[in-house]
């Protein structure tokens, strides 16, 4: 059960966020709060956030829907969230890197400088993505038939 509610949940809200942005791309633009001063900002965003998103939500319905794509889509999911939280995490670690680098700084003020200039976007992404790269991980360990414990005949 929790599978096809991982599948279902998250491609409802990759399709739904990604017509959203497909039509109005400065939605992420205010969400993170970056510019979109020309054509080709307008079409990436519209293209990596609109398209791309949609197509990932249709392909995880498309595993809810179908046992033949079911476990593909599990592991998709778990290694689409696994690289979002990474580079969320290497992210952080970087704006850290660039403020030792800047200032002679003490390990306090880089701790408090990772904790205070990212918003609550950033650390309610990377806690969601961390959640569900989780989740998608042990859903896809499990759903393999060589895991299960009883194997049907």
């Amino acid at each position: 059960m929790l599978p096809l509610v991982i599948l279902w949940v998250n491609g409802i809200a990759f399709i739904g966020f990604g017509v959203a942005c497909f039509f109005d791309p400065t939605i992420t633009a205010k969400l993170v709060g970056y510019g979109l001063n020309n054509a080709d900002s307008v079409i990436e965003v519209r293209a990596m956030y609109g398209g791309v998103q949609t197509i990932l939500g249709v392909f995880m319905v498309l595993g809810a829907c179908s046992a033949a794509y079911k476990e593909a889509a599990l592991l998709f999911v778990a290694l689409v969230y696994s690289g979002l939280v990474i580079g969320r995490l290497y992210g952080l670690l970087m704006l850290a890197t660039v403020t030792e680098t800047m200032t002679e700084t003490s390990i306090g003020s880089v701790a408090e400088e990772i904790l205070t200039s990212p918003t609550i976007y950033t650390f309610s992404a990377a806690s969601f993505e961390g959640f569900m790269a989780c989740a998608g991980w042990l859903c896809f360990v499990f759903l393999r038939p060589e895991a299960r414990l009883i194997q049907s005949d």
